[in-house]
C-alpha cells in the first residue's frame, strides 16, 4: 500500500510539469487540454484546431522528463470557414 502511495504521488507530480510544460507554450489552445497519467504514460484529451497544434502537444508532453508515453485522444475540429458574401 506504501508503494502505491508512492506511485499516485508520483503521477500528481508528473502529472503537474507536464501541465506546466503545456501551460508555458505559446498556443494557448494547449493550456485547455485535459491531462491524466496513468504510471509513466500521459493521457491528452481536449479539442485543437488544427493537426499541427496537437501534434505540438504531444511532442512537448515527450519532452516532460518521466513521461514514457503518450495518449493521443485529442480531436482536431477545425472551425468551419465563413463563405464571402453573395455577389449577384
Amino acid at each position: 500500500m506504501v508503494a502505491t502511495k508512492v506511485i499516485d504521488r508520483d503521477c500528481g507530480e508528473l502529472e503537474a510539469r507536464v501541465r506546466g510544460f503545456l501551460g508555458r507554450h505559446p498556443f494557448p489552445v494547449l493550456r485547455r487540454l485535459h491531462v491524466e497519467m496513468d504510471g509513466d504514460a500521459a493521457i491528452l484529451q481536449g479539442i485543437v484546431g488544427s493537426y499541427y497544434e496537437r501534434q505540438v502537444a504531444i511532442e512537448c508532453c515527450k519532452r516532460v522528463a518521466g513521461v514514457r508515453r503518450v495518449v493521443d485522444q485529442i480531436r482536431v475540429d477545425a472551425p468551419t470557414p465563413i463563405p464571402p458574401p453573395y455577389q449577384r
